[in-house]
C-alpha cells in the first residue's frame, strides 16, 4: 500500500548500532532553563526536516550523516504505528520510499506545519555513532528505553542505568533528558500498541 498519508515534513529513525538504540541530544539553543537553574534537555531520535526537494529517505540520510557522521542502513518494519491527535491505529504494507515505516506522526506543534507528517524507519549506522554537529549523543539498551518515563529523565539516572552518553559540550549533572518528537510518540503509545512497540525495540533483522 504506497503512503496517502499526505505530506511529509520530515524523517526520522528508530536508530540501532551494535545491539542499543542511539538517540539524538538536541542542540544545546533548544534546551531550556527552570526557574531552579535545572537544564531541560530534549532527547528524541536521529532526523529532522525535509528540504525543498528532497524524499523522506534523502533527508533521513542526510541528518544521519550532519548528526552521527555516518549513513544509515534501513529496512522494513511489519507494521506501522499511525498516530494523530484523532487516533493511533496499526496498518500492515504501507510504503514510503519503498520501504514499511516503524512510525508515522501527526505535527501539531503550531512553529511548524501543523498537520503535516513525519515518517519513522527502522535503521542501524553503517559504524560507530559520533556526535556530529549535536552536542551529544546516547546509546541506551533498548529495555532502558522501554521503561523510561515519558516525562523526565535525569542524566544520573540514565547513566546509573547504563546509558553511554557521548557528548562534545559539558552536560549539565543536574539536567533532565524529556523525550522529544518521535521518542514522545513511542513512548506515548506503547502501552496501548505493546506489541508492535516490542517489536520495533527488537533492532535490525538476523
Amino acid at each position: 500500500m504506497v503512503s496517502d498519508l499526505g505530506v511529509f515534513t520530515g524523517a526520522s529513525c528508530l536508530l540501532f548500532w551494535e545491539g542499543r538504540i542511539v538517540l539524538e541530544v538536541r542542540k544545546t539553543h533548544k534546551w531550556e532553563q527552570r526557574p531552579d537553574g535545572v537544564h531541560v534537555i530534549g532527547i528524541g531520535g536521529i532526523g529532522g526536516t525535509m528540504e525543498e526537494g528532497e524524499s523522506p529517505l534523502e533527508t533521513l540520510q542526510r541528518e544521519a550523516v550532519e548528526e552521527i557522521g555516518c549513513p544509515v542502513e534501513l529496512w522494513s518494519a511489519s507494521s506501522t504505528i499511525v498516530e494523530s491527535p484523532a487516533e493511533v491505529r496499526v496498518v500492515t504494507g504501507l510504503d514510503v520510499d519503498g520501504l514499511c515505516p516503524a512510525m508515522v506522526w501527526e505535527v501539531t506543534d503550531p512553529t511548524y506545519q501543523v498537520g503535516a507528517k513525519v515518517v519513522v524507519y527502522l535503521a542501524q549506522a553503517t559504524r560507530d555513532p559520533q556526535p556530529g554537529d549535536l552536542p551529544a549523543i546516547l546509546l541506551a539498551d533498548p529495555a532502558w528505553i522501554t521503561t523510561m518515563s515519558s516525562e523526565f529523565v535525569s542524566t544520573r539516572e540514565a547513566v546509573n542505568a547504563g546509558v553511554e552518553v557521548r557528548s562534545r559540550v559539558d552536560m549539565p549533572e543536574n539536567g533532565l533528558f524529556q523525550p522529544v518528537n518521535t521518542l514522545r510518540r513511542l513512548l506515548a503509545v506503547r502501552a496501548s500498541h505493546c506489541e508492535v512497540f516490542k517489536q520495533l525495540m527488537q533492532g535490525p533483522p538476523a
